[in-house]
């Protein structure tokens, strides 16, 4: 996903990361579009995450594992970034996360 130029300025828009709803805007953010992190005027306000969220809410419950492949940093994300608490299933999500980091590397590569 890309972000949008924001039409009555110059600046780079939504990060398409922080426009997801669950959790949405929880660390109050800054409001200002021309920040790297503006997480948007309200969840799924970005065409591309409101079109994501429908697919996958179309396909449950067959989804078991969503994995948002962030190319910017090279990093794996894992649920829930709104929080430091590691999940009940975070050794599981490791694992996943480690067989998705060697599937995109041959991909990529």
């Amino acid at each position: 996903m890309i972000r949008h130029v924001i039409p009555e300025n110059t600046c780079i828009g939504v990060d398409p990361n922080r426009n997801f709803g669950h959790h949405w805007n929880e660390f109050h953010l800054s409001n200002n579009p021309c920040v790297p992190t503006y997480h948007g005027p309200e969840p799924w306000s970005e065409v591309e995450l409101a079109a994501l969220r429908d697919y996958v809410t179309s396909l449950s419950p067959d989804v078991v594992y969503y994995a948002n492949l962030h190319s910017f940093s090279q990093l794996i994300m894992y649920p829930w970034g709104y929080s430091k608490n590691q999940t009940a299933d975070a050794e599981d999500q490791q694992r996943l996360g480690d067989v998705v980091r060697q599937e995109s590397t041959v991909v990529c590569t």
